[in-house]
């Protein structure tokens, strides 16, 4: 599905966050205040966005950009120039050693992995003690009300939208689904909470619907 959606992925991103995700990525980097010469990973590092903005942050700092989907890593692989090394694999079983990460940064990716449970500690075992995590993702929406015009947008624009700009339709029908299936911002919280991170603190954007979330080992 991802390998369809590659040639327009990061076109797509900009129009559905209204030109906001980049700097969002930025602000999710800046509020995770990663120490100097980190190594971190970028979890679901897709085409590369989030893993710039660590670099930019930090020019002395290493990425890994992990991800399933090679069509996606090819994209990134560009963009990046050989500053961030790359693995394919599968988020529920991280090939790394534990304590190995001064920080996992993860931006709109968690929520397409199954079995957060997993995800989410194979995360905590592969940080350092007061190692950070920066978790950056749409979530499940509050209120009645809202929540129908949350799915009527994602039933009958964001398709209309991929289909306009020349992308597959059909391969966007996951995105509901997906953020059904992932938190609440207070349940993205009170998970990165229980895993076993303190100082754990939350910012809410783009009317709620996107949630970042940032805590330590």
């Amino acid at each position: 599905m991802f390998s369809k959606i590659a040639p327009r992925y990061d076109l797509l991103n900009r129009i559905m966050s209204l030109g906001r995700d980049l700097s969002w990525r930025r602000l999710a980097i800046e509020q995770a205040a990663f120490p100097e010469n980190s190594l971190i990973l970028d979890l679901g590092a897709g085409t590369a966005d989030m893993a710039l903005e660590v670099l930019r942050a930090n020019s002395n700092s290493k990425v890994i950009g992990y991800d399933n989907c090679s069509d996606l890593i090819d994209i990134g692989r560009e963009k990046v120039d050989g500053t961030v090394k790359w693995t394919i694999g599968d988020g529920r079983e991280l090939p790394f050693r534990s304590e190995m990460f001064d920080g996992v940064v993860a931006g709109f990716s968690v929520r397409n992995i199954p079995e957060l449970d997993i995800v989410f500690d194979e995360i905590y075992r592969i940080l350092k003690p007061g190692g950070k995590i920066a978790i950056l993702d749409m979530v499940k929406p509050r209120g009645k009300f809202f929540g129908k015009v949350f799915r009527f947008h994602f039933i009958h624009i964001v398709p209309l939208l991929g289909k306009l700009i020349g992308s597959d339709p059909d391969a966007y029908s996951y995105l509901l689904p997906s953020i059904e299936n992932f938190y609440t911002s207070e349940e993205l919280h009170q998970k990165i909470e229980e895993i076993g991170c303190k100082n754990v603190r939350s910012k809410e954007l783009m009317l709620k619907t996107v949630s970042l979330c940032i805590g330590s080992k």
